[in-house]
């Protein structure tokens, strides 16, 4: 783990502080979007899989 950085090295050369920054928030949005997708999936499925009949009566 203390040299997992060595993977990014050259997207950390290229990039400045602050662009390093932007992703690494743009990442952390993505998995709190996907932990919070995945919560909600695990709660459906514990609910047996509620729908909504739709307009037509489907």
């Amino acid at each position: 783990m203390i040299d997992a950085w060595k993977r990014y090295q050259g997207d950390f050369n290229a990039m400045t502080d602050g662009e390093v920054d932007e992703v690494t928030e743009e990442c952390r949005r993505q998995v709190e979007e996907a932990e919070d997708w995945l919560e909600a999936v695990a709660s459906w499925k514990a609910a047996g899989k509620p729908r909504m009949e739709n307009s037509n009566g489907q």
